[in-house]
Parts: structure tokens; sequence; C-alpha cells
């Protein structure tokens, strides 16, 4: 197992048991809402800000260099008392069976501020995902990226329009529509 996978397994262990853990909505309405892009976005205080309905159904789609998965349900948490870390300050975790096979398919999106300063967006602040299967002898979905822009978390939702770039180099188109579980 790379490096990548274990911290990715290790952080998908610390937000499954957190995201276990928290009672009620695993969204933070009280966490700063956030936009990574080009341009500063202007959005209204988090209190305003709708979040997930409770009783909606939560997903994300995500789609790769052009190939699509769809994951239900789709949990997040939000700060570090919902992370338990201080460096991740949001995390992702959702999981499928996909094609022919029922291959298990993991895919997460965190947001790490290395500073500990528990940001969701800024300078430092980096978004990595994974999406991999797990429990195969021969990986037949594998990918992981950093970005530092082009992701955009706000109280039940997160979006991602970006290119993110793997430790060999390879970069990755990756767009995610997701609402959270409540």
């Amino acid at each position: 197992m790379s490096s990548r996978r274990r911290t990715a397994f290790a952080v998908a262990v610390i937000g499954a048991v957190t995201i276990a853990a928290c009672s009620g909505s695993v969204v933070d309405e009280e966490a700063p809402a956030a936009s990574t892009g080009s341009e500063a976005a202007v959005q209204a205080p988090p209190s305003e800000q709708p979040a997930s309905s409770p009783g909606a159904t939560s997903y994300a789609t995500v789609t790769i260099n052009g190939e699509t998965w769809e994951f239900t349900p789709f949990r997040c948490a939000v700060g570090k008392e919902q992370t338990g870390s201080d460096t991740y300050s949001f995390s992702t975790d959702a999981r499928s069976a996909v094609g022919e096979d029922g291959v298990q398919v993991q895919f997460q999106v965190n947001a790490r501020d290395d500073s500990g300063q528990d940001r969701l967006v800024g300078d430092g602040v980096v978004y990595d995902f994974t999406l991999y299967d797990y429990g195969s002898e021969t990986p037949t979905v594998d990918y992981s990226g950093d970005a530092t822009d082009g992701v955009t978390i706000a109280p039940g939702t997160l979006e991602v329009n970006g290119e993110f770039s793997s430790l060999s180099g390879e970069t990755y188109t990756v767009v995610v529509d997701g609402v959270c579980a409540a």
C-alpha cells in the first residue's frame, strides 16, 4: 500500500469514526463557509446559508477525466471537533459498489490546513482527493491528487471543479457535486 493510500486510509478511519460518533448533523453550520477559486467569493454568514435538509438524500457525483461514479450516502465532517484532526479541517467519506463485478470503491475529499488553524480556505490549505477500489488484489480504480483551488465547501454541500495533480505528476480533471448527510 502506497504512503498516499495509507494516509488516505488513516484519514478515512479517523473521519468515519468521528462522523459515526457525531449525533445530529455532521455538517457544522457554524463553520465558516469557504470558496476557493481564482476570484474571492462573497457569501452569506453561515447562519444564513442553507444546510442540507434533514431527511434529504445525501450523494456525491464524481467525474474524473470523463468517467463518472455515484455515491450514496455521502458523509462530511467539518472542523477539528468533527474530523478529530488538528490538520484536516474538512473530510468526506463515500463508498459504493460499482460495475458488473460490484467492485467496492471509496471516495474522499479533504481540506488539509497544515497551520493547525482549522481553515477551509487560504494560503497553505490544500485539498486532496482519493478514489480507489479497496479489498482488491489488482486495483481497477486508483486516483489521488492535490489542489489549492477549485473546491467550494459550504454548509451541507461540496463542489469541486478543478485540476488535481498526483505525486507522480499526473493531472486529473475532477468534478464533484455533493450533498452531505444531515
